[in-house]
Order: structure tokens, then C-alpha cells, then sequence
């Protein structure tokens, strides 16, 4: 369960093994400029490799946790419990076909999956994966469970600046701009010196290139 706190709503971040991954301090900065929130994030095994740590410390001003086997606090609170109960919502991004896999199952095997199970508030799911995978029927059988299960989907786009010689589209992912809409729905906005708070800006790309790839 949530605990109740006064202050920022606390958003937790979690990563999973997809290059998309390499865009999330843009991501958390437009986060972070458009919403009254403090981050924080579990990295996934797989993850490790597309994300710059201090770029990522900087990012969230709560820290990030690499995700891994379970333990527990000085308190012997389990780790995943602990950051069940400060997360207020939880975005997965990016969300991986093996991540959608197991949150379509339950499986926890790490603390990434462990958290994601013992959380019971608003979760947001944002796909990043190539358009092969997207298109999977198993895929969008875990995505139609996972929906189905009560979390919110930030449906991707395609990316046609990748294409392969065929003219197919590469990569899918979320747009900076859905991602922020769809959390507007959730987060208090942080309001600006001028008094505006917009929850989208059409000088923001609409989707961002990625390639081919997904862990976990």
C-alpha cells in the first residue's frame, strides 16, 4: 500500500534492457520541468548497458536502484516493498516484450518484477521495441492482459526515420509528448513563472528514432 506523504507526488521509474533507454534523462527532464514530482528508479539487469548512471542520478532526485536479487533495509523491510509503498505512480519506461511478458504473468524474479507486483496505484506502461516485436500476437496478447489488469497503456509510434530496405518501419516508442499527456491524467503539474501549464509542446518530437532491441 501507498503511504500517505505531503509534498512532490513521488514517481518511480522503471527501466528495462531496451536502446530506447538512452533517451530517458530527456524523458525525466521534461518529466521533472512539467510536473510537481520527485523520481527515483529500479534499472533492470539489461538496462544497465544503455543508461549513463550519473546521467540517470541527476535525473532522479531520489536515486535508482539497480534491479537484482531482493534485501532488505537496515528496518528488514524488503527492498521492493519499500519502494512499493513510496511510489504515488509508476511508469515503466521503456517497457520491453519481456518486461510485458512478465507483468502479464506476475512473474518476480528481481526487484524490478517484485516492485511492479507489490505496487497497487496508477501504472503507466510505455512500449519501446522494434516493429516485428510490437506486431508479435504474443506481444499483444501480454499488452491486452496487462491493460486488462488495470494498467495504462502510452501506445507507441513508429519511427520513420529507421526504415529497412523493404520500407517497413524499425522501431516503435512513446512520443515525449504522449508520454507527458498521459501523465497529466495522474501527476500535479508544476506551474510555471507566467501561470500557463501545458501538458504538451509542439516544438517536442512526436516519436524518437530507435533501433532494433530488447532485452529485459
Amino acid at each position: 500500500m501507498t503511504e500517505v506523504h505531503s509534498g512532490p507526488t513521488h514517481l518511480l521509474i522503471g527501466v528495462c534492457g531496451s536502446v530506447h533507454a538512452v533517451y530517458l534523462p530527456t524523458y525525466l527532464h521534461l518529466i521533472r520541468q512539467r510536473f510537481h514530482v520527485t523520481v527515483s528508479a529500479v534499472v533492470t539487469k539489461a538496462a544497465e548497458g544503455f543508461v549513463v548512471p550519473t546521467a540517470l542520478d541527476c535525473c532522479c532526485g531520489e536515486g535508482f536502484a539497480v534491479s537484482g536479487p531482493d534485501r532488505a533495509q537496515a528496518d528488514g523491510t524488503p527492498l521492493h516493498i519499500s519502494l512499493a509503498r513510496w511510489a504515488d505512480v509508476v511508469l515503466v519506461l521503456p517497457a520491453t516484450a519481456n518486461s510485458l511478458s512478465k507483468l502479464a504473468v506476475g512473474a518476480s524474479d528481481d526487484l524490478y518484477s517484485t516492485t511492479l507486483t507489490a505496487f497497487d496505484g496508477p501504472t503507466f506502461i510505455a512500449p519501446a521495441m522494434s516493429a516485428s516485436m510490437w506486431a508479435c500476437r504474443a506481444v499483444q496478447r501480454n499488452v491486452q492482459r496487462v491493460v486488462q489488469d488495470g494498467r495504462r497503456l502510452i501506445a507507441p509510434t513508429g519511427c520513420p526515420a529507421v526504415a529497412d530496405p523493404s520500407g517497413d518501419l524499425v522501431g516503435v516508442s512513446p512520443s515525449y509528448n504522449s508520454v507527458l499527456s498521459n501523465l497529466a491524467s495522474t501527476l500535479p503539474a508544476r506551474v510555471p513563472r507566467g501561470g500557463a501549464s501545458p501538458h504538451t509542446d509542439p516544438r517536442l518530437p512526436e516519436s524518437v528514432t530507435i533501433s532494433p532491441g530488447d532485452s529485459s
